[in-house]
């Protein structure tokens, strides 16, 4: 749950990403999910039945909403699917 103090937004102390679970959607968070299976964009849209692009699309509201910015040569995958598995339970 994202808990707001002031203009300050607390951060999980296991991986530093904000806590805003309750911002995702159930189909972002089935995104996630697959993301930490280690599937690929083209593997997430055959299984959910939507284009790749809107699963880029996904990813990026993802990283929007858990406060992470994207570059060529960033882990924002990476501590997407970390925030996940420290989150599952709050997530679902």
């Amino acid at each position: 749950m994202s808990r707001r103090l002031g203009r300050k937004t607390l951060l999980c102390p296991n991986c530093g990403i904000h806590l805003s679970s309750l911002e995702l959607t159930r189909r972002q968070t089935d995104v996630l999910r697959h993301m930490a299976e280690g599937l690929s964009n083209a593997e997430i849209a055959s299984i959910l039945g939507v284009a790749e692009k809107s699963v880029a699309n996904y990813i990026n509201a993802i990283y929007q909403i858990l406060g992470l910015t994207y570059t060529p040569h960033s882990s924002a995958r990476v501590k997407a699917v970390l925030w996940y598995q420290a989150h599952q339970g709050e997530a679902a």
